[in-house]
């Protein structure tokens, strides 16, 4: 059961002054989302940085405590709405934005808005092929847990197909970047015993015809209802398959920390069709 008033005593201890908010308005105020649903966290804990975000897995999961990390809260369908801990991720160091590739990639902090990503790509003449409605106010971190792509944007052009690296952490606390090969090597060393059991189950499913082919066919249309499961017949690599299960698993399987992603060259004139 969940101990909360520990929790709010630790969180007090441990994080800055004005960062825990207990208030019932304030709570309610600062969780929500826009779908109809109506907020039921308990607490709000801001956050700045990968120090702090360690600190808060570690009370949580001292204390038992469930954690919903907020975007932008543009979701429709109640994806911030938190039973437990509402978590707000505020300060620069979310925000950050890398050019790669001459605009041939872009790695986001999970804290910026789509729109910011593409207006820094725009000099470089290159777009990101995702586009939801809500681009201009949704955040890369909400973009990527929920796996959105927009009316444009086909199936081999979202986030998912798009992506090159993705930095996550675990629930343990264990912070992985994809990008750099060090840590990975790390990550397969410190958690061989996870990884083993994604390359038994993709094994498990390309043995079944029925089962493979299913997933197959499911995820050749848009489909974002669970976890991506095609990681298992796309990639081999257990790290691949964790990475981008990651991707539209709406924060239940790690933390997006930020995602690095392939970019489209920018033509003058464009426009989209229902056919």
């Amino acid at each position: 059961m969940a101990d909360f008033s520990s929790f709010i005593e630790l969180a007090k201890q441990r994080l800055p002054e004005g960062q825990v908010h207990t208030d019932e308005l304030l709570v309610k105020a600062f969780s929500v989302d826009g779908s109809p649903f109506e907020p039921v966290a308990r607490v709000v804990v801001d956050i700045h940085n990968q120090e702090q975000l360690a600190a808060l897995l570690s009370m949580a999961a001292k204390t038992g405590v469930s954690l919903t990390y907020r975007g932008a809260g543009t979701g429709v369908s109640g994806q911030t709405i938190a039973r437990d801990v509402t978590v707000r991720l505020l300060g620069p160091y979310w925000k950050q934005i890398e050019i790669l590739d001459d605009g041939r990639r872009v790695k986001a902090g999970c804290g910026v808005i789509g729109a910011e990503v593409n207006a820094a790509l725009k000099p470089y003449g290159r777009y990101m092929t995702a586009d939801p409605s809500s681009i201009g106010a949704a955040t890369m971190g909400g973009m990527a847990a929920t796996k959105a792509a927009g009316l444009g944007c086909t199936v081999d052009r979202n986030l998912y197909s798009m992506m090159t690296g993705l930095h996550f952490t675990l629930a343990d606390g264990t912070s992985v970047d994809t990008d750099d090969k060090a840590c990975v090597e790390r990550f397969r060393k410190s958690h061989e015993g996870m990884l083993g059991s994604l390359a038994d189950l993709r094994a498990r499913i390309m043995a079944d015809d029925a089962m493979r082919e299913t997933i197959i066919r499911k995820f050749t249309i848009r489909n974002t209802n669970g976890y991506s499961l095609n990681a298992f017949t796309d990639f081999e690599d257990p790290v691949d398959i964790l990475s981008h299960l990651i991707i539209g698993s709406e924060g239940t399987l790690a933390f997006i920390n930020s995602i690095t992603i392939r970019t489209e060259a920018l033509r003058p004139f464009r426009s989209t069709a229902l056919v």
